[in-house]
């Protein structure tokens, strides 16, 4: 089948945001436990790989027409989506949406006197949804 030139320029782009995903996350792995003493290197690197993480999820799992994320994918070519679950692929986005959207990327005058709230409720429900992917080797 002949894809149009960006679905092919979107598909490397979402691979390379996963591979980065999966190499900052062996990176957070190798850094638990590492004490950390004030601001030390451990203590940034860390920080930095957890945001850099969180935003490259979003930009793979970003539900908007203007942007070639997965969803521009699943537009294109719907059945090559048969074994995905796109029902919990939609949970993610949702749950990562708000945590852009309240304080992440935004502060959000609802969620500023409390903006760690966010990343707790979500965070576990995201944490949840990865945990399960894990268990089902498709981590």
């Amino acid at each position: 089948m002949g894809y149009p030139k960006r679905f092919w320029r979107a598909v490397r782009q979402l691979l390379a945001e996963v591979a980065w995903v999966r190499i900052e996350q062996r990176a957070l792995e190798r850094l638990e436990g590492v004490d950390a003493i004030g601001l030390d290197f451990f203590r940034v690197a860390q920080t930095a790989l957890l945001g850099d993480r969180l935003l490259r999820l979003i930009r793979v799992l970003e539900q908007s027409s203007d942007v070639a994320s997965i969803w521009y994918l699943h537009r294109c070519v719907p059945g090559e989506f048969a074994a995905v679950d796109v029902r919990r692929l939609e949970t993610l986005s949702r749950h990562l949406k708000t945590v852009r959207d309240k304080t992440f990327v935004h502060i959000d005058k609802s969620a500023v006197f409390d903006p760690q709230a966010i990343y707790e409720r979500r965070g576990s429900q995201l944490r949840r949804s990865f945990g399960q992917w894990r268990r089902s080797g498709t981590s």
